[in-house]
Formats: C-alpha cells, sequence, structure tokens
C-alpha cells in the first residue's frame, strides 16, 4: 500500500517497455504464488534496509496508540495468522499507531503498521485479520520490491541492482517515492485480497468478513469521511465481488 497523496509520474507503456527489456536480462523471476513473473532490481537486503529507516522515521513523528488493548488484539490476530503460514511471529514487528485516519500498511523487513482508527473500525476478529492478512500478502508477495524496480527501470537507475552497500545508499538518495511509498498497481491489490483470503482461512478465520470490511469502509466514504485505506485501496464493486466469490469457494471448499 501507500501513503495519501503519492502517485507513480511514469506512463505504464513506459514500465512495461523496460520490463520487458529487463525481464529479457534475466532480471524476473516466476512466482508460484501467483502464477506470473515478476521483475526485481533490488535485494532483500536493500529492500529492508529501506523498510527499517522508513519504519524509524514513521515511528518518530507519529506517536503509537496508548491503547494496549488494540495493540494486544492486533498481535494476537497477526500471531495466529502468522503461525498457520509457517512463520514466526517473533521475526515480525506489528504497531498500532494513534490516527483518526482509516489505515494500515507493511513496510519491507516484516513490518505491520495499523492505525488506531482502522483498528477501531474492525468489529471482529475475522475483520481485523484481513486488514493483517492483506499487508502481510503484500510482503510475502514481494510487491513493495517489484513496484521499486519498475521505477528504478523507467529512472534508468539499474546500476542498483547487487550493487551491495553503495547500491543501498544510491537507493536512499533517490527520495521518499521509492520503497514502501510507492502506490501498488490494481493488480497488485487484486493479488493481495486473494492470498490474504487463504491466509485467513488456513487460520480459522471467516474469510467473508473481508468483503463485509471493504463495504462498511465504502460506506465511510459515502458519508464524506473517506479512508486513506480506500484511497490507495480501491474498494469498486467489482473488487467486493471478487472477494465475495474467493471467499465462498473458499468456505464450500472447507478445511
Amino acid at each position: 500500500m501507500r501513503f495519501a497523496g503519492q502517485t507513480s509520474r511514469y506512463p505504464s507503456s513506459l514500465l512495461i517497455v523496460w520490463s520487458a527489456f529487463f525481464c529479457g536480462l534475466q532480471s524476473c523471476t516466476y512466482n508460484p504464488l501467483i502464477q506470473r513473473e515478476q521483475m526485481v532490481l533490488v535485494s532483500e537486503a536493500e529492500m529492508e534496509a529501506l523498510g527499517a529507516t522508513s519504519w524509524s522515521d514513521h515511528k518518530q513523528i507519529t506517536p503509537q496508540s496508548a491503547n494496549i488493548a488494540h495493540l494486544i488484539w492486533a498481535r494476537q490476530i497477526s500471531d495466529r495468522l502468522l503461525v498457520a503460514m509457517g512463520e514466526n511471529p517473533a521475526d515480525w514487528e506489528i504497531a498500532v499507531f494513534e490516527d483518526s485516519t482509516i489505515n494500515a500498511f507493511a513496510m519491507p523487513g516484516r513490518k505491520i503498521g495499523l492505525n488506531s482508527a482502522m483498528v477501531e473500525l474492525c468489529l471482529s476478529d475475522d475483520e481485523l485479520a484481513s486488514v493483517i492478512g492483506h499487508e502481510i500478502a503484500h510482503l510475502e508477495l514481494r510487491h513493495a520490491s517489484e513496484r521499486v524496480s519498475q521505477d528504478l527501470a523507467a529512472r534508468g537507475l539499474t546500476g542498483l541492482a547487487g550493487s551491495g552497500d553503495a547500491g543501498a545508499a544510491r537507493l536512499f538518495g533517490i527520495g521518499a517515492t521509492l520503497g514502501v511509498l510507492l502506490p501498488y498497481s490494481r493488480q497488485h491489490e487484486f493479488e493481495a485480497d486473494r492470498l490474504a483470503l487463504h491466509y485467513m482461512a488456513d487460520a480459522g478465520y471467516d474469510p467473508m468478513a473481508a468483503a463485509d470490511l471493504w463495504s462498511r469502509m465504502a460506506a465511510q466514504e459515502d458519508r464524506g469521511r473517506t479512508p486513506v485505506f480506500l484511497s490507495t485501496h480501491p474498494a469498486d464493486t467489482e473488487r467486493v465481488a471478487a472477494i465475495r466469490r474467493e471467499a465462498k469457494r473458499l468456505k464450500e471448499a472447507g478445511p
């Protein structure tokens, strides 16, 4: 996901040209979770370093919530999802920030942030699991790495890939429009939606709750309060319908 107000300055056609060129140079890898090739020019170490810096900066400017119950709730939900995935929850950092905007985000390096307004909007464990699962899915699918790589390719800064500490330093120098702050594509959002539903089902949560939450967020927008989460994750009828279809399929398939 991205922070509000940020957009890509490069036309999709240019990104496609660059993507095709670099895939030809074997910078693409096949991701079986989404059954497609991903262009990744930036190492995991570079992305984790960028994520750590961005996470630290965000914690300095945004106070964490004093509501310990919210943090405990978020931690319990995330731990259950992560264990079902085969992950060690101790490797992940979860934080709830005191912020009245309805938003959540993920940063490379296994970091998940939730605004207090988002936690308050969730009416059940299942709904909160849908939010956390969606952000975990973005990280597991390496969407941030892919988006950064597309932007680097468009800028012609391909020398960063595999260039060690110097490359990481240059990556930081590009500015705040890179890394975790870049907007994900519509395809990324649909992919994260779908994988999050599978995480929920595996952990024993009701996947249908995701559609209920998205619909309620859309209702918030109709009443004049636009959730930031929706500004970066367009919750149109097509998307909600896709979530309902996949949730229904998972429920019918059973454990």
